[in-house]
């Protein structure tokens, strides 16, 4: 039996990718540096986590809620000024659960937003 010899042709996707312009580097530099300074807590019972992104402009909150049936609601909430995240502080239920984690969220909150920008 002969055996039969398959090549695969080259395409252009098989090439090395182009260099990125100075636009393009900056930008993921950029976001490089936002997401080092991402800070994530966990509450106790591992349902509920926040990550905090510090932004040029204010504060970028993304509060993650896992449910026992799979389910997961993503929350997503900006603030640029403190009063506004003291009130969100002061309503968020996850305070009662764990207070000891709350209070690294609302001090590195307090930090971000207190910080020159």
């Amino acid at each position: 039996m002969k055996q039969i010899e398959k090549r695969r042709n080259n395409d252009a996707i098989d090439q090395p990718a182009r260099p990125l312009g100075a636009k393009r580097q900056a930008l993921q530099a950029r976001r490089a540096q936002t997401a080092k300074q991402a800070v994530g807590l966990v509450a106790n019972s591992s349902s509920v986590t926040f990550d905090l992104h510090h932004t040029a402009t204010g504060l970028l909150v993304e509060r993650t809620q896992s449910r026992a049936l799979g389910a997961c609601l993503v929350q997503t909430l900006f603030f640029k000024d403190l009063r506004v995240f003291e009130r969100w502080c002061d309503a968020e239920p996850t305070r009662f659960d764990d207070p000891m984690r709350f209070a690294l969220l609302r001090r590195d909150g307090h930090e971000a937003l207190c910080r020159q920008w």
